[in-house]
């Protein structure tokens, strides 16, 4: 996400406010940033945080009632992350 602030930051429509500063962009544009960032998070980075933290399914209380369906996926998924 911050590539895509930066990217914004030195690319982006330059507008000022009346006292100089630099206008923010639009939530819009953040929350475009938020959702891209998001979007490219790859399947075997969650399961190595998950493992670097000891949070899989060999691991110290792992509590799923935390954790979606989707995490359970990958977390438990044997081909990704190995």
């Amino acid at each position: 996400m911050k590539m895509k602030w930066e990217k914004w930051f030195v690319n982006g429509e330059k507008i000022y406010t009346k006292g100089g500063y630099r206008q923010r962009p639009t939530w819009e544009k953040i929350f475009s940033f938020v959702s891209k960032s998001i979007m490219e998070i790859q399947d075997a980075d969650v399961v190595k945080s998950f493992r670097l933290y000891s949070i899989s399914q060999n691991g110290i209380n792992l509590n799923e009632e935390f954790l979606n369906v989707k995490l359970k996926d990958i977390l438990y998924s044997s081909d990704v992350g190995n």
